[in-house]
């Protein structure tokens, strides 16, 4: 899966929600998959920076 990148929306919105985003990266990563993509719509509390979300 050279390319092949995850959107966090292809998971269960309530899950992601729940468990927040970053919960995800490991699956996605241990799946070989070349990137997730971070969805606005699936952040609660308002927005976070770039750089956070990185840190997470």
């Amino acid at each position: 899966m050279n390319h092949v990148v995850i959107p966090l929306n292809a998971f269960d919105r309530l899950e992601v929600l729940k468990k927040g985003q970053a919960a995800f990266i490991p699956l996605i990563a241990n799946s070989g998959a070349f990137g997730v993509e971070i969805r606005r719509e699936l952040i609660q509390g308002g927005i976070i920076s770039l750089p956070r979300l990185k840190m997470n």
